[in-house]
C-alpha cells in the first residue's frame, strides 16, 4: 500500500467518526485498530501515531459538516 492509500482510509473513518454517535465509536475503535495492525505487517515503517493523527484531522474537518 502507499502512503496515497493509508491516507484515503483515514479520511474515511474520520469522515465516519464525525458522522456517528456514541453507539458506533466502539465498533470504528476496532476498526481502526484492527487495519492499524494489518498496516504494521504490510509497512514495518508505518507509523501509528501519524495514521491516529490524520483519522482526528479527517474528524475535525467533518465535523462542522
Amino acid at each position: 500500500m502507499t502512503k496515497k492509500d493509508y491516507e484515503l482510509i483515514a479520511a474515511c473513518l474520520g469522515a465516519a467518526y464525525a458522522k456517528f454517535n456514541n453507539s458506533k465509536m466502539l465498533a470504528l475503535d476496532d476498526l481502526a485498530s484492527r487495519l492499524e495492525l494489518e498496516f504494521e505487517l504490510d509497512n514495518p515503517k508505518f507509523n501509528t501515531e501519524k495514521f491516529q493523527g490524520r483519522i482526528n484531522y479527517w474528524i475535525d474537518k467533518h465535523s462542522n459538516d
